[in-house]
């Protein structure tokens, strides 16, 4: 079944976080695509899917993701960016955030100049105790790769 367009995101990271859970290949391409809508599976022959391992087959879904959100209006896509991420419970949150942020922006469609709107998301994911002490007031100022190596320190 199809997920709503809101849980788009969360159903391709459901997908990803399972994926790499698997033992093997093999499972890993079956559990993607025991995920992906036959509607989308449609477009391609069994013996195209037989030759995708399991990268090209998250690709396969993140496009399907990529094409639903792009019919979407752009305040509700820009919206989305950063949803259900929080910087928490991991070895490095921050680098780990950033990253997702700014791999939803790419699944909603933002693909040309995305920095600036990741940056910002990243900020309103910080604690205030972080953002009192930095000058993220204006993240133009940076580019993506070097929030990124701010974030890993």
């Amino acid at each position: 079944m199809e997920p709503s367009i809101n849980d788009l995101l969360t159903w391709y990271w459901q997908i990803e976080l399972k994926s790499k859970r698997c033992p093997s290949e093999k499972k890993r391409r079956e559990l993607i695509l025991e995920s992906i809508p036959d509607e989308l599976l449609e477009d391609y022959s069994a013996d195209d899917l037989d030759e995708k391992d399991s990268s090209a087959l998250l690709h396969v879904a993140s496009q399907f993701v990529k094409r639903k959100w792009l019919l979407e209006p752009l305040n509700k896509r820009f919206e989305m960016i950063g949803q259900n991420i929080t910087i928490s419970t991991r070895t490095n949150p921050y680098t780990y955030a950033l990253k997702k942020i700014k791999n939803s922006a790419e699944l909603l469609g933002f693909d040309d100049d995305v920095d600036n709107m990741v940056i910002q998301r990243f900020i309103n994911l910080l604690p205030r105790g972080v953002v009192g002490k930095e000058n993220l007031i204006q993240p133009r100022d940076m580019i993506l790769t070097n929030w990124l190596t701010y974030a890993e320190n």
